[in-house]
């Protein structure tokens, strides 16, 4: 994931589509594909099951928690 966006911030105006834009796109959703069902399994391994939806839940809106504060900056 990490290498995907590192090459995105490399694209330039003149940069071709395949190389400069949907290869590096392709590894980061690889990498989100990878990272995020691991981080909810860890998030909820430890939760009764019964409560494993809404651990899962609250994880998952947890994580919104810095985009959210990064829309409200840009609106400013």
């Amino acid at each position: 994931m990490a290498a995907g966006i590192g090459r995105l911030s490399l694209a330039h105006a003149d940069s071709g589509y395949v190389t400069s834009v949907l290869g590096p796109t392709l590894l980061v959703a690889a990498g989100i594909g990878l990272t995020f069902p691991a981080l909810m399994a860890a998030a909820t391994a430890d939760a009764p099951e019964g409560d494993a939806g809404i651990v899962g839940g609250l994880a998952r809106t947890a994580g919104q928690g810095p985009e959210l504060l990064q829309l409200r900056r840009a609106a400013k």
